[in-house]
């Protein structure tokens, strides 16, 4: 189980249902400025659970999608799950996306 708690935010200045890549998400990174001091709020980001996946890929020495398989889909038995990632996203139709590891590494 891993806690996260951040106030960066997560806007990357990209449309929504366009996940950044790896290389997108670290040089975000080093260009936001924190808004508060740490520990004093938090804002829910969606791009900040990437760079925690990222973070735990590299500590574990494989991908994530290795990990995420080794660690959460083979033990629960989950088997039909699809990880999301849809460049051409209708956004006048809400779907429900389900998350496709594509080119997760």
């Amino acid at each position: 189980m891993v806690y996260k708690e951040s106030n960066l935010g997560g806007k990357i200045g990209r449309p929504v249902f366009v996940w950044p890549t790896q290389s997108n998400r670290w040089t975000w990174l080093k260009k936001v400025k924190i808004k508060c001091l740490p520990g004093t709020k938090a804002a829910y980001s969606n791009l900040v659970y990437d760079l925690l996946a990222d973070a735990l890929a590299k500590a574990a020495g494989k991908s994530y999608k290795q990990l995420f398989a080794e660690k959460i889909t083979l033990p629960a038995e989950m088997y039909d799950y699809d990880i999301a990632k849809r460049l051409n996203f209708d956004y006048k139709i809400y779907v429900f996306l389900k998350y496709k590891f594509n080119d997760i590494e």
